[in-house]
């Protein structure tokens, strides 16, 4: 029962490395997951949610929307980009347990 609710996190994490878009990931995945989500009994705003969270995660792995203030204070990618490694671990982690369990409680 666990598993029904991270899954579409997980796979949205996977397919937002390949099409970093928020719109393009939703027309690739956003189907697939309504359809996955009413043959697996699972409320479809729960899926959105974890599609969305899963696609936010990982935008910390190619964090484009840093770049501007890189740009004013003179830092490079690979000064952050290690920080938003770790950030981008420590959030999946704690999204996952809340995708997970707190659908549970309603």
């Amino acid at each position: 029962m666990c598993a029904r609710f991270s899954c579409p996190l997980v796979q949205a994490s996977i397919v937002n490395v390949f099409v970093p878009s928020a719109g393009g990931q939703w027309q690739v995945q956003g189907p697939i997951m309504i359809d996955a989500a009413q043959t697996l009994g699972i409320p479809v705003s729960v899926a959105i949610n974890s599609v969305s969270i899963g696609d936010i995660v990982t935008n910390l792995m190619q964090p484009f929307f840093v770049l501007p203030a890189l740009g004013l204070s003179g830092l490079s990618l690979k000064d952050i980009w290690g920080y938003c490694l770790v950030s981008m671990i420590i959030l999946f982690i704690i999204s996952t347990i809340g995708v997970t369990f707190i659908p549970m409680l309603f």
